[in-house]
């Protein structure tokens, strides 16, 4: 039985749910192919991955280009799946530091950035329509810390609150949109370990970020759920319209492993420091 966790509060979430019901898609929204530097899985690959594991929703998100987005289209015609159009956009400063920003329902290339502000990649990406994610805030955030309150911002990637000692709870009952990216380039146990659930109500890549924008959005790690009171709520009351009959494959679950086409110069996704516990994490459980 899954258990569900979240922050107890606020009164900035809605007292009542809607009664309308939502289809419940399973995503990932950070995922690297071989248009990456350091994927070693192409597009249609990386697609056919995801889709064994149950998945309903995959953002490509290669470094600083949409190269691969038309070719996992293609791989996911015949599937049903939802592909959004992304990348990871890096920004390099003269001293040699570095940020990157998940932009997400962007079709047109953004591509590096040499010292420039953050509130000008992010108007990069609104000027798309897109939705901006800060990536790995936990890996580096004293990089991020001066930006928590930024209102140009759309939201934050989280981490396991249990398995580090940075703190991102507070973005679960902040006005910021949460997700539990993986960061795919290559690490395949981490298909069976986390993802994010949407709430939408037409499924499609618009029902989609509809969902994002009104964070109907839950985070599941290893049997477990996290997000607002509201949305878990919200999650609970609609389990009977979840997508796919593949939502939570076990961990032991196979996963049909393609040959990599490379070998990547950074193996697997960013990891938090996993000696390092959180003993105080305001996490409530409730059976």
């Amino acid at each position: 039985m899954l258990s569900l966790a979240g922050i107890t509060s606020p009164a900035s979430f809605p007292q009542s749910l809607p009664e309308r019901t939502y289809q419940v898609l399973k995503c990932n929204f950070h995922t690297h192919t071989t248009y990456s530097n350091d994927g070693i899985y192409t597009p249609t690959q990386t697609v056919n991955l995801f889709y064994d594991a149950g998945f309903d929703v995959l953002a490509i998100t290669d470094h600083n280009t949409n190269a691969g987005v038309s070719e996992a289209r293609a791989a996911s015609a015949d599937k049903g799946m939802i592909i959004i159009p992304g990348e990871e956009v890096s920004c390099y400063w003269s001293d040699w530091t570095n940020k990157h920003v998940v932009a997400l329902f962007t079709e047109k290339k953004i591509g590096q950035w040499q010292n420039i502000s953050v509130e000008t990649i992010f108007n990069d990406v609104h000027s798309q329509n897109g939705i901006g994610i800060i990536a790995h805030y936990w890996v580096t955030p004293e990089k991020w810390n001066p930006y928590l309150n930024a209102t140009y911002i759309d939201g934050w990637e989280v981490n396991n609150p249990k398995e580090s000692n940075i703190d991102t709870n507070w973005v679960y009952t902040s006005k910021y949109i949460y997700l539990r990216n993986q960061d795919f380039h290559s690490d395949l146990n981490s298909i069976t370990q986390y993802c994010n659930y949407v709430l939408v109500e037409n499924r499609t890549v618009e029902g989609v970020k509809d969902a994002l924008l009104n964070k109907r959005v839950v985070v599941y790690e290893n049997g477990e759920l996290y997000g607002s009171p509201y949305a878990l709520s919200l999650n609970l009351k609609n389990q009977g319209s979840i997508s796919t009959t593949k939502n939570l494959p076990p961990p032991s679950a196979p996963i049909a492993t393609p040959a990599p086409t490379s070998i990547p110069i950074l193996l697997g996704s960013f990891y938090f420091d996993k000696t390092s516990k959180n003993q105080n994490s305001p996490i409530v459980s409730v059976s």
